[in-house]
């Protein structure tokens, strides 16, 4: 399975909004009967129809741009300009403010206030961090403010404390985690797409003996993080 990772200047594209109503199920030409009677195949089956029915109710041009941009003949973010940059940051910081459940971004903040001593700034509320939230909701701020919240939480979750005072770092996986790493699973192709983006590509692993924190989480997040912008 291949998955194209953006740059910040295109972003997240707007296929996602589609893509998150239909998470794709990876199936298999050995699928036994019993696997089949628990439900994979009809979840298989119903993402696929879900999917379809969500572009079918796009417009002819909301379809056609999300095509474009998916195989980077253009970006359907907006030109970005002095202007919008500064009200959309400024909008962003009034609706993550209006947001009631955000632990992780709370838990930081109370962080940054035990170590006002020695840290002045929190690391996450650096304007090309926060542009990257903005960019991939293509300058919603709504939505970029509850994904940035997210993303505390899960960086809170699956790393600790740490992940909120620093950007988070290849030293930060286990071993175990680097032997995957080390296996392929997740790659960075050698060259970039037509429109300038990095193209990610995740290997279908069949072990067993790995949890899929090890392997969705913390792997593919350092990974992320670090390599594809």
């Amino acid at each position: 399975m291949k998955r194209r990772a953006k740059t910040e200047q295109c972003g997240s594209n707007a296929a996602d909004n589609i893509q998150a109503q239909a998470p794709s199920s990876i199936g298999s030409s050995n699928i036994e009967d019993e696997q089949i009677g628990n439900g994979i195949y009809s979840d298989a089956t119903s993402s696929e129809s879900i999917l379809s029915k969500a572009l079918m109710n796009l417009s002819f041009n909301d379809r056609n741009a999300i095509e474009e941009e998916i195989h980077g003949v253009s970006c359907v973010l907006p030109q970005e300009t002095d202007r919008l940059l500064t009200e959309s940051l400024a909008s962003f910081d009034r609706e993550l403010a209006r947001i009631e459940h955000k632990p992780g971004y709370l838990k930081a903040q109370a962080l940054l206030m035990a170590n006002s001593a020695t840290h002045t700034h929190f690391w996450m509320d650096r304007r090309e961090f926060r542009l990257r939230f903005l960019r991939s909701e293509l300058f919603r701020p709504r939505e970029a403010a509850v994904r940035f919240a997210g993303c505390m939480d899960f960086l809170l979750d699956i790393y600790g404390e740490y992940a909120l005072r620093r950007p988070i770092r290849f030293n930060d996986m286990s071993r175990e985690e680097m032997m995957v790493l080390r296996e392929g699973t997740y790659q960075l192709l050698p060259y970039r797409d037509r429109s300038g983006r990095r193209i990610y590509v995740i290997v279908a692993n069949s072990r067993k003996d790995v949890s899929r924190r090890v392997l969705v989480s913390r792997v593919l997040c350092v990974v992320m993080w670090r390599c594809v912008i």
